[in-house]
């Protein structure tokens, strides 16, 4: 992979975490979804999605990591986003 390949998937790993970083400062986030529309959420749901949009942001930069540890570390980024997403259920 070339390095401006790398450095766009950079950019976009920049974008996610300044959305995800807005909303955890201002604790207001708008997104469009499948089903819903455009949905607002403040609180602490907006700041539990910048967190989400942090977590996201980290996949993209695995193309930094030599190609030998992109598999390890791409199956531990994801379970760590299913514990994220999930563990909340399973610990009430």
């Amino acid at each position: 992979m070339t390095t401006s390949v790398k450095w766009l998937f950079t950019a976009i790993a920049a974008v996610l975490a300044a959305v995800g970083t807005l909303a955890i400062v201002t604790e207001v986030h708008t997104a469009s979804t499948r089903f819903h529309g455009i949905v607002t959420v403040f609180g602490e749901d907006a700041v539990w999605a910048g967190q989400t949009g942090l977590l996201l942001a980290a996949l993209p930069l695995l193309v930094w990591l030599p190609a030998r540890w992109v598999g390890w570390a791409g199956a531990a980024w994801w379970l760590v986003l299913m514990a994220w997403i999930f563990g909340p259920m399973f610990l009430r």
